[in-house]
């Protein structure tokens, strides 16, 4: 009985969760067939620019978060069994409840593929920090685009 309570108790809290929709990719993948120097007057100049072998030149943006988490952690939860056989749900308190990870560093790198003529051929995105909300998608996407694309 405890068990069937403590998986309500879980699935319950896990459905409080909110979920934020990241616009990051679909902002970055706007600028595909549009034009460089357009993406330069809305993203500014390149962290890094490159041409590769076949001409065509990469345009890199990163940006890198440093987070200082000072968090605390939640007790350990488990399931054992007890004496009769029934599984029983439990808890154990974490010993350093003021765990701090120190400063952690995230970063993001968006790659735009340009071709000699100025298209932007292809874009890619690497990294855990590659977030955009709604606002970010409405003043970094390709304003040439329509809305929802």
């Amino acid at each position: 009985m405890r068990f069937i309570v403590g998986l309500s108790l879980i699935i319950l809290l896990s459905s409080c969760a909110t979920t934020t929709t990241n616009y990051y990719q679909q902002t970055v993948q706007s600028w595909q067939g549009g034009n460089a120097s357009m993406l330069v007057r809305q993203w500014g100049a390149p962290d890094r620019r490159a041409i590769g072998p076949d001409g065509n030149s990469l345009y890199l943006y990163q940006t890198q978060n440093y987070r200082n988490l000072n968090t605390s952690s939640s007790p350990s939860i488990g399931v054992n069994v007890n004496s009769q056989g029934h599984p029983v749900m439990t808890t154990a308190p974490n010993p350093s409840m003021s765990w701090n990870r120190g400063a952690m560093s995230f970063s993001c790198v968006t790659a735009f593929e340009i071709a000699k003529n100025g298209t932007i051929l292809n874009t890619d995105i690497q990294g855990a920090s590659c977030y955009g909300n709604e606002n970010f998608a409405a003043r970094m996407r390709n304003p040439m685009t329509k809305v929802g694309n």
